[in-house]
């Protein structure tokens, strides 16, 4: 079986992980023998496949933001000629710009004998964010999309079961599948341990207002005996006080800074709100499950998915206690509970390797194949 992979939304380093893991799952798959792969040069060299069964097509992609109606419709030409030239089993888009996917389900009677799979990923948020009305939003596009009728040969894929769930409560779930976001490379030690007054608590992503940066900042204001460190950009209308240190200096970290600083830190924060993440994976939280950093996070629907009972770190109901377990936390050193998060994330870890998704992935294929 032959599979054609679009990514002409992405470029560069942007979704690389996510990518690379996912074609080689396919690579792994007893049925699939040649990959055709249509994404940009700089992208697939970030990718760093070499298995010669990946026959790779280059195509230009240009980043959104200014060029974003350039993009729309380059990115349309480029999908749809792929789609119709295309003599391969299964078409599968890593990820597309949301009125991409739009016309791509409104006018799939175009392409109705070929099957096209495509993984929804954070614009699916947009279903329940405000901006419905302004053309130029993911909401506006991708609420619409997912009220079209869905012929067969149209199929998507979330990044998590309560994504899934949350989708069906809405009664969005015509032929979507879901599996677990994947992920590669786990650590299998951290040789950090918590010390009193001394931690290192950590943002990692890009700080903003919108997902809890100024409760970050309000527990570095409360707690200055411990370093608090923004793992990305700081974008929130505050200054920062003297012991919170932002790592980006407006640019995007290097891969190697990145990483570098979550081996160092004690715990990961997500003061994120509540009612977020209902509809999108958080790829922010595996870089901790990586590095077997424990969490403090406000729960939300997936972090609640993902983690269940397994005891991580410590689950907040808000933003009050987030910065007073934070002060707890400091204010004591519990090595042997730091130990035994350590190795819940190690279990947790094992559900998002390559080797377990990819026989969700694969059921997921055979059901769209067979549909």
């Amino acid at each position: 079986m032959t599979i054609t992979v679009i990514e002409a939304n992405m470029t560069g380093f942007q979704h690389a992980v996510i990518n690379r893991v996912t074609i080689n799952m396919l690579l792994n798959m007893p049925t699939i023998d040649c990959v055709n792969l249509f994404c940009s040069k700089s992208h697939y060299e970030t990718l760093k496949i070499s298995d010669s069964r990946v026959v790779h097509f280059p195509v230009r992609v240009l980043k959104p933001g200014k060029y974003r109606i350039a993009k729309f419709f380059l990115e349309s030409w480029q999908t749809f000629r792929v789609i119709r030239k295309s003599h391969d089993d299964l078409i599968y888009l890593l990820s597309c710009f949301p009125n991409v996917h739009y016309f791509l389900t409104k006018f799939s009677k175009v392409f109705k004998s070929k099957k096209v799979l495509i993984t929804v990923h954070g614009e699916a948020e947009g279903l329940v964010m405000p901006g419905k009305w302004k053309i130029w939003s993911y909401p506006f596009w991708i609420t619409r999309t997912f009220k079209l009728k869905v012929d067969d040969n149209i199929h998507r894929v979330v990044l998590g079961e309560s994504i899934y769930m949350n989708l069906r409560k809405l009664g969005l779930s015509q032929n979507v599948y879901y599996m677990e976001h994947p992920y590669e490379d786990f650590k299998n030690e951290n040789s950090v341990l918590p010390s009193c007054g001394k931690n290192i608590f950590a943002y990692v992503g890009n700080c903003i207002k919108r997902k809890g940066g100024l409760i970050f900042v309000d527990a570095a204001n409360k707690v200055d005996s411990a370093a608090f460190w923004v793992i990305g950009s700081y974008n929130v209308d505050s200054s920062y006080p003297a012991n919170c240190s932002v790592l980006s200096d407006g640019q995007m970290l290097s891969y190697d800074k990145f990483n570098t600083a979550l081996e160092q830190i004690t715990y990961a924060c997500y003061p994120y709100a509540p009612g977020s993440y209902r509809f999108t994976a958080s790829g922010a939280i595996f870089d901790a499950i990586k590095y077997l950093k424990p969490l403090i996070y406000i729960g939300n629907d997936y972090f609640d998915g993902i983690i269940g009972d397994l005891n991580v770190g410590y689950r907040c109901k808000d933003a009050h206690e987030f910065i007073d377990t934070i002060i707890r936390v400091n204010a004591e050193s519990n090595e042997n509970m730091y130990r035994t998060q350590i190795e819940n994330l190690k279990q947790l870890q094992r559900l998002f390797t390559p080797e377990v998704v990819s026989h969700k992935l694969f059921k997921i294929i055979s059901s769209v194949l067979e549909s």
